[in-house]
């Protein structure tokens, strides 16, 4: 899933570049924000529970409504530019309303929000978590997305907010029940994911919501081995204030010293063996 196609989804959701490459549904939204076969920028949708008989949507059968929701979410490839953006915002949460208000008419709005995409295998929550778009997240959960189900690759919401440094998007899931040490299928938590990228605003807030600092990935490497590999000596310092195990291996034998081989720069490479040799220091005189 770290593969799919973030940046698109990202600047769909975004309104603070200068042009924002997306992808978007031919037959829905055109770069002023009007629609085909949907409302347009700033007008009223149809109210929940009342479905128009011009609507494009209310002959949809479910499995259709949901194509559609993943539609409006991915679409083709389109440009616009910072005029466009905030007529194109709206539109495009007035698409994924009309779907939802659509689906919760037909009492089948759990079922359209907890849908697995054919193409990329995850849910529309982790599709938005991706992208740290927290409103459309509250949409999908007031709608009864489940905070814990698990794409293909056995991620969650939270593991891809985590991933990809969306702290706002990371504090709404565990507010709202995420499990906060759900692994993958390969063992991999958020904090490894965290800890892995250096976002140590969401290390920090997931060791405080008493996430498991030593758990270990399939490989045996820990949220602390995985940060020294990267070269993220912040991280790597909170987390070894933290009770981080510092003498940690992987299935491989290799530790902390043996990660900095990962680190290509140099200056970064000595300064980390610094922290580490001090840190080392530090805890065998105690």
């Amino acid at each position: 899933m770290k593969n799919f196609i973030i940046f698109l989804i990202t600047g769909i959701l975004c309104t603070h570049c200068t042009q924002k490459y997306i992808k978007m549904d031919k037959d829905n939204l055109h770069p002023t924000g009007n629609t085909q076969g949907g409302p347009t920028a700033g007008t009223t949708s149809t109210p929940a529970g009342t479905a128009s008989s011009t609507s494009p949507i209310a002959d949809l059968s479910e499995t259709e409504l949901v194509e559609r929701l993943f539609r409006v979410l991915k679409g083709n490839e389109y440009y616009f530019d910072d005029e466009d953006a905030a007529a194109f915002e709206v539109a495009f949460k007035e698409k994924i309303e009309e779907v939802l208000e659509e689906a919760k008419r037909r009492g089948i709005a759990k079922e359209v929000v907890n849908s697995i995409d054919a193409k990329d295998d995850e849910t529309p929550l982790i599709t938005v978590s991706a992208a740290g778009n927290v409103g459309l997240m509250e949409l999908f959960l007031a709608a009864g997305a489940d905070v814990n189900k698990k794409d293909a690759d056995g991620e969650t919401a939270l593991q891809s907010a985590a991933f990809l440094g969306h702290t706002e998007a990371v504090k709404l899931l565990v507010e709202r029940g995420a499990t906060i040490d759900a692994a993958d299928e390969d063992d991999r938590t958020a904090l490894h994911d965290a800890a892995s990228e250096g976002h140590l605003e969401i290390v920090k807030f997931l060791v405080e919501k008493d996430a498991n600092i030593e758990a270990a990935n399939e490989d045996g490497s820990t949220a602390l081995l995985l940060a020294v590999g990267r070269g993220h000596r912040d991280v790597v310092a909170y987390l070894l204030e933290e009770g981080a195990y510092i003498e940690v291996r992987d299935e491989d034998g290799y530790g902390v010293l043996e990660k900095l081989v990962g680190i290509e720069d140099d200056e970064q490479r000595d300064t980390m063996e610094e922290l580490l040799r001090s840190y080392k220091k530090k805890k065998e005189k105690k």
